[in-house]
This record gives structure tokens, C-alpha cells and sequence, in this order.
């Protein structure tokens, strides 16, 4: 796309003006020319199923303590909240899930980066 003169890819301020026009007459006008619409994915459900042995693990009060930036009171009652379903705290898991998972990642496997 970068090689691609600006004016190919913007006319009058249509965003993905070569993307519509590559689709027409495929797709019909509707899907074309309608509003972006935003797609969620089942948090809620995938942090209390098939995420929860991951959060468990990456949240445990053993790895919290190995960091050193969270209480790990606080977390657990959060997970804990969360996942007899007394209250939603998918967002907040989330970001401590994929900040622990990065800092594992970038920082305690490969300290020197």
C-alpha cells in the first residue's frame, strides 16, 4: 500500500476507496457504502472458560509478587468476582492479562531488549 499514490487510496475523503472499487459489483451497494461497524468478541465468557486456567496462572499471586507492580489481593478478589459472575471485570482482567503475558515476552524471557 505504500507504493500506491495517495490519491488512489483517498478520493474526496472516502476512506478505502480502492478497496470499494475493487468490490464492486461483488458485493452489493448496501454492504459497500454503509457505516464501519464494530465486531466484540465473548471476553465475559472465554476469561470464566477457555482463558481461565491462562488467567489464573499469568494473574496467580506467585507471578504478581515476581513483578512487583500489582497487589495480588486486589487481583484475586477481582478474578474472583469475576468469575462466580458477580461482576464483569472482563476489561480490567484483560489488561492485566495482556500486560503480564508481554512483560513475560519482552522482559523476563529477554531482559536485554
Amino acid at each position: 500500500m505504500a507504493t500506491i499514490p495517495a490519491g488512489y487510496k483517498l478520493k474526496m475523503w472516502q476512506k478505502k476507496h480502492i478497496l470499494i472499487r475493487a468490490l464492486e459489483g461483488i458485493l452489493p451497494h448496501t454492504v459497500l457504502r454503509r457505516r464501519k461497524q464494530g465486531f466484540s468478541i465473548p471476553l465475559n465468557k472465554w476469561l470464566r472458560g477457555p482463558l481461565r486456567d491462562l488467567t489464573h496462572t499469568y494473574l496467580g499471586e506467585q507471578r504478581l509478587r515476581e513483578v512487583g507492580l500489582f497487589d495480588p489481593p486486589t487481583v484475586a478478589r477481582i478474578l474472583k468476582e469475576h468469575d462466580e459472575g458477580r461482576r464483569n471485570h472482563e476489561t480490567k482482567i484483560w489488561v492485566l492479562l495482556t500486560f503480564m503475558l508481554w512483560h513475560d515476552l519482552y522482559l523476563r524471557y529477554h531482559p536485554t531488549r
